[in-house]
């Protein structure tokens, strides 16, 4: 009797120990995989909400306005949080250069903005509104899955929504 306890208890730790090898084996690259998808899903989220404000920023009224002569007023918290924003996001390899040249312009218009010099902020301002469109088509087709490529020769196209037209 004891020698069958003795063989079923030894044939009931091999099964839990193969088990647990097993399923030890398979659980690190699951979550590796759910992370990496959770980590994705983040970026998107991040990269659309970034896209939207940027998009709504009214970019284009700006420059229409600096460009004449007058600096609107609020426009320098606009810029700030819109550099804040773009700083902020965590940008996918295709689009962080695109973002890093948009952040610049940025910096440059939220100075000259910051010390209402209207002329020194007439070239970033058209830097921001003309880079902004390319980031925008850019992050439009990283998000419809296909690559973000880079600008092509018909810039002055702007038929995509944004920027503030």
């Amino acid at each position: 009797m004891l020698k069958k306890i003795a063989m079923v208890a030894s044939g009931f730790v091999a099964g839990v120990a193969l088990t647990l090898v097993t399923v030890g084996g398979h659980t690190p690259s699951v979550a590796a995989d759910e992370a990496e998808v959770a980590h994705m899903a983040a970026m998107k989220a991040q990269v659309m909400h970034t896209i939207y404000q940027l998009d709504a920023s009214g970019f284009h009224d700006l420059e229409t306005k600096l460009q004449a002569g007058t600096l609107p007023p609020g426009s320098f918290g606009t810029v700030q949080h819109a550099r804040i924003m773009a700083e902020a996001t965590e940008w996918p390899a295709d689009l962080k250069q695109a973002a890093s040249d948009e952040i610049a312009q940025l910096k440059l218009l939220e100075a000259a903005l910051k010390a209402e010099d209207v002329n020194a902020a007439k070239n970033p301002a058209h830097e921001v509104h003309e880079g902004g469109h390319g980031l925008s088509t850019r992050v439009y087709a990283w998000l419809g899955g296909t690559p973000a490529a880079a600008d092509s020769d018909d810039d002055d196209d702007h038929s995509m929504p944004g920027m503030g037209h």
